[in-house]
């Protein structure tokens, strides 16, 4: 009978499926590259734009060039009008030169929105309506050091009147 019992049980044993696994394995290549910079300044000098309208019911936009030329896109039909400005923003290098104002890059990518700073500077959140700024340009003054840049302030239609600000991270990539 125990010759019979140690069949049966070698026999279960060797009939039981098996759960069988395949592995794989593999190096994953890791590499850092940390970079000193140099300080970009942009100080008081900011890209601003205002505007003066009557009938904010159209969109429209304000752009200022990199040397400081205003324009705008309000809609000349119908009772509304618009007196609108701008100033380029400036930025200065604490050490080296712009050479390449395609080395340029922003912090963010598309249209930038911007946030509601309230009509007593302190920020209140976020908006449905917020204008953006797009289309930012960039011109490198004769000395090298400095940066001038420009861009579109797009307003849409049915904007509150509001402070609006935004920070946009620059960055230079140097090819010396």
């Amino acid at each position: 009978m125990r010759k019979y019992f140690l069949l049966g049980a070698v026999a279960l044993l060797a009939a039981s499926n098996a759960n069988a696994q395949t592995y794989a394995s593999g190096n994953l290549g890791v590499r850092c590259m940390i970079a000193n910079t140099e300080e970009i300044d942009c100080g008081t000098d900011i890209l601003g734009f205002g505007a003066y309208i009557n009938d904010n019911s159209n969109a429209f936009s304000i752009t200022v060039t990199p040397d400081g030329n205003t324009t705008n896109t309000y809609p000349s039909t119908g009772s509304g009008s618009v007196i609108a400005d701008g100033q380029a923003g400036k930025c200065v290098i604490s050490n080296g030169t712009f050479t390449d104002a395609a080395n340029i890059q922003l912090g963010t990518q598309g249209d930038i929105k911007m946030v509601s700073m309230g009509t007593n500077g302190n920020e209140h959140g976020a908006m449905d309506i917020v204008p953006t700024i797009s289309d930012i340009t960039f011109a490198i003054a004769d000395d090298g050091k400095t940066v001038n840049i420009g861009g579109t302030f797009n307003i849409p239609a049915n904007i509150e009147t509001e402070w609006y600000q935004a920070i946009i991270p620059i960055l230079y990539m140097s090819e010396e």
